[in-house]
């Protein structure tokens, strides 16, 4: 566990000293299940990052290590120059480490994710001009990711994971890969955030490529209506019960069979 918060001014690995944020006393980002991110100046450099401090815990270290060796992959697919990775459109690491017995990781730092802009607009939504730019962006990003040199499923797409590259850019990047896996190795049967996850998730099938392009969907309509979740179901059996009155329901042959 993180055993006390981080202060403005403490310095990581000797390079990286944090700083809070504009009206704050707090350099923390934001926080989760897997520990905090805070706001970091780079001291060789000069340049501001996000700092991923993961929970000294063994699944979040081995999750983190994970997400670490895939982004990495994906840096190194994107500096060989293949024109396919021109419009990849995800964060890049810039640093990784252990620190007091956290993982860390270093990123570029990005403003605001698409939930943060869903609430800018009050829950309104953006335009359909925006929304259409977005999802140029994020169709590149999920061609990048299903490319064989890649192989990459997010698993966890949703507004929190997209972020723009700067408030008045319409360019975004894909984050969190914590959660991802490879077409070919899936080894969670339980992924996506609930409101996001698809139907061969719902109904505990074998899953591909398909499964981010559902969440693409979902969010993208999102941006644009109300600015809440399109199928936003308690549970799994309301959530599949919520997409079914919108498309046909499944065939009975992808339903499990009736408990006696």
């Amino acid at each position: 566990m993180l055993t006390s918060p981080w202060q403005d001014g403490d310095v990581i690995k000797e390079r990286y000293v944090l700083h809070r944020k504009a009206n704050s006393n707090s350099p923390l980002l934001g926080k989760g299940s897997f520990g905090q991110v805070a706001l970091g100046k780079d001291m060789r450099s000069g340049r501001e990052v996000a700092i991923k401090i993961v929970k000294n815990h063994r699944h979040w270290a081995e999750q983190a290590r994970f997400e670490i060796s895939v982004l990495k992959k994906l840096l190194k697919v994107q500096m060989q120059g293949a024109p396919f990775a021109e419009h990849a459109n995800v964060v890049t690491l810039l640093d990784n480490f252990e620190f007091r017995n956290h993982v860390c990781m270093v990123f570029e730092l990005l403003p605001l994710t698409l939930y943060d802009l869903i609430k800018y607009t009050k829950f309104n939504g953006v335009s359909l001009h925006l929304v259409h730019k977005f999802a140029r962006n994020l169709l590149g990003t999920l061609e990048f990711l299903s490319r064989p040199e890649v192989d990459i499923i997010h698993c966890d797409l949703k507004p929190e994971n997209v972020m723009l590259v700067k408030t008045d850019d319409h360019r975004l990047k894909v984050i969190d890969f914590g959660s991802s896996c490879s077409s070919r190795r899936q080894p969670f049967t339980y992924i996506q955030s609930r409101y996001y996850r698809s139907p061969e998730v719902l109904l505990h099938l074998p899953y591909s490529y398909p499964i981010d392009t559902w969440s693409l969907g979902l969010i993208l309509a999102e941006m644009h209506t109300a600015g809440r979740p399109v199928f936003n179901g308690k549970n799994e059996c309301e959530q599949m019960f919520k997409i079914s009155t919108v498309t046909q329901s499944p065939s009975s042959s992808l339903l499990p069979p009736p408990s006696s």
